[in-house]
């Protein structure tokens, strides 16, 4: 018996409930560099940075621009090689937001950017990109679809989750599975 599920079939139904669930659905050719509404300036950005400093700004309306773009900067760096210690480094970010220091009536402010609003969920931004290219090491990916929010940084994983490259296998076996470090992601094979 054949199966009637293709990897474009799973990409629109999840298109589908994300856009149900208030996430923005964009087409990652859309958004390329080079193209009309892009957001992106080279295929190795996988962070939406308009799309961040927007939500960082509405999360911390009392900040500053200026240390709203030192917050993203220190957000983007990354401070180890490893992967793990990276990721600690940014769970402390989410968990007591980002320090920076600015100007404020001839005095210097030390203050926190906090990443995600826990509670006024609309402040964050939710995003879902289908067809997204990402280029690293002069090779190029694309996930048929990734979910991120203001959370997502360069080299960690984004938060939430989902990639569907390839929902079945080249034998249309059942979808791999991986251990993120986040819990059990249902990576599905992108090879």
């Amino acid at each position: 018996m054949t199966s009637t599920f293709t990897e474009s079939t799973v990409e629109g139904a999840a298109l589908e409930i994300f856009g149900a669930l208030g996430y923005t659905i964009l087409h990652g050719p859309d958004i390329a560099p080079g193209e009309l509404f892009t957001e992106r300036s080279g295929y190795g950005d996988v962070v939406l940075l308009k799309r961040l400093r927007g939500a960082l700004a509405r999360i911390n309306p009392q900040i500053p621009a200026e240390a709203i773009e030192e917050a993203v900067r220190k957000v983007l760096r990354t401070e180890s090689p490893s992967l793990v210690e990276n990721n600690r480094h940014f769970h402390r970010f989410l968990t007591g937001g980002v320090p920076v220091e600015y100007r404020r009536h001839d005095r210097i402010v030390h203050d926190s950017v906090r990443l995600f609003d826990f509670d006024a969920f609309e402040n964050n931004d939710w995003a879902t990109v289908n067809q997204f290219t990402i280029e690293e090491n002069r090779r190029n990916r694309r996930p048929g679809l990734q979910s991120a929010s203001n959370l997502q940084r360069r080299h960690s994983q984004p938060l939430p989750v989902q990639r569907i490259a390839r929902y079945f296998r080249r034998d249309r076996s059942a979808p791999r599975h991986t251990d993120s470090g986040l819990g059990t992601l249902h990576a599905l094979a992108d090879d």
